[in-house]
């Protein structure tokens, strides 16, 4: 058996790692990049929609008191494929990638109690993109191309307890880091005219705090019966103070080549505060979710002064799972999960006045392994902006996988 978990480790990780890309959205040039919502395949199958649901098969959920109800030890590793087919006033095309989309683990202290530690690193932001604008000016044509990589990452170590029979709660020490890079190269092609680079790079780090709870006892408020449950439940991410710095490297190619760094002195980005709350209602075979998620980007600021194009999100999320066949708490984890979920997303980009926003569809599949551990796929199709205004509008694919490895430590087998 041992053999076996290694071997489908092995294959999960070449699979999230043996993929390159082209590019993605546009938009990413814009703040911090494309905001991650998605810590895992469970969360993107329901559309997003996972802040109030209890289970103790998986640990990638994003609130930390749904840790409570993990009885073994779980690493959860995700991937994610995005694909982006964009169309503006003139062009159109298609860009890809693959990335590595974090890591978790879960190790109950206290079972019995709820108390659980978990450690873990997920993406929080993405910049991903490659424009490429052709020009002409004074009888000499060129190219001026657009690349920007990197992001944000959030690493956390975190507590869940269940202080009471019909409260869960949590608390995640968030440590946010990453580099931004923006690439702009004017190039000449063909005419032997000095091509130019600017390197612009930002550095940010910063520590900040997650608070979340999950109500269960409404079901008795509701009378509703013995194996139903009804939850409520919240997350507050506190809005810290990140440090930044700058450093730009200008390149020039004529007859030869001409390098020159610039560092610009250590600043301050304010994260801003994020609100999540949502419901769940759950049987032992199904369950419907939903919530909603706004973060005030409004208040984001560098070194004091507020991120142009930049507006408060919000984002609701709804979804639902059904478990095949009749099972229960001890079996659940043995059994195909079919889910799907619908999402709207007033995202953070108000460009040139005009907001963008996104909608789309989602669903997917957990599948039994071994034991308790289970992979869960999911695929998502979105729609984002327009082409009013010399903008772009964006069909997004997504496609996720995260493997869910569950085990028992700290137990000492029987004695023959």
């Amino acid at each position: 058996m041992n053999r076996h978990r290694a071997i489908v480790l092995m294959m999960f990780l070449v699979v999230s790692s043996g993929f390159g890309g082209n590019g993605g959205s546009g938009y990413s040039i814009y703040g911090l990049g494309d905001v991650q919502y998605y810590s895992s395949s469970y969360a993107m199958s329901l559309g997003g929609a996972a802040i109030a649901v209890t289970s103790p098969f998986s640990i990638d959920r994003p609130n930390p008191a749904q840790w409570t109800g993990i009885n073994r030890v779980q690493v959860a590793l995700s991937t994610l494929y995005e694909g982006y087919a964009t169309s503006d006033y003139q062009t159109s095309g298609y860009f890809a990638s693959v990335q590595f989309g974090g890591g978790m683990i879960a190790i109950p202290i206290i079972a019995q109690r709820g108390i659980t530690f978990s450690a873990g690193a997920v993406p929080y932001t993405r910049i991903n993109y490659d424009i490429l604008l052709p020009g002409s000016q004074n009888g000499y044509d060129f190219n001026v191309h657009y690349i920007g990589s990197g992001g944000l990452s959030q690493a956390y170590l975190g507590l869940s307890w269940s202080p009471w029979t019909d409260l869960d709660v949590g608390i995640k020490l968030d440590y946010y880091f990453g580099t931004l890079s923006h690439i702009i190269r004017q190039e000449f092609p063909g005419s032997g005219l000095t091509t130019a680079e600017v390197e612009h790079f930002t550095r940010m780090n910063g520590v900040g705090f997650s608070f979340g709870a999950i109500y269960t006892g409404l079901d008795r408020f509701f009378e509703l019966p013995e194996d139903h449950t009804f939850n409520i439940g919240g997350l507050i991410s506190t809005s810290p103070y990140l440090t930044t710095g700058d450093e730009q490297h200008y390149t020039y190619t004529t007859t030869q080549v001409t390098y020159d760094t610039v560092l610009s002195p250590t600043g301050k980005f304010h994260l801003p505060l994020r609100l999540e709350g949502g419901i769940a209602y759950q049987t032992t075979r199904w369950t419907v979710t939903t919530n909603l998620i706004s973060q005030l980007w409004e208040k984001a600021t560098q070194d004091g002064s507020p991120i142009p194009d930049l507006r408060t999100s919000y984002r609701w999320n709804l979804g639902g799972e059904l478990i095949s066949g009749s099972t229960s708490l001890r079996s659940g984890s043995q059994r195909v999960t079919v889910r799907a979920g619908i999402y709207y997303d007033a995202t953070y980009y108000q460009v040139k006045g005009t907001a963008i926003n996104e909608r789309g569809i989602s669903f997917g599949y957990g599948f039994p392994i071994f034991n308790q551990s289970r992979l869960d796929l999911a695929a998502l199709v979105g729609m984002r902006g327009t082409t009013d205004e010399r903008l772009q509008k964006d069909w997004i694919i997504r496609i996720g996988g995260t493997l869910n490895v569950g085990e028992i430590w700290f137990v000492k087998p029987p004695e023959e």
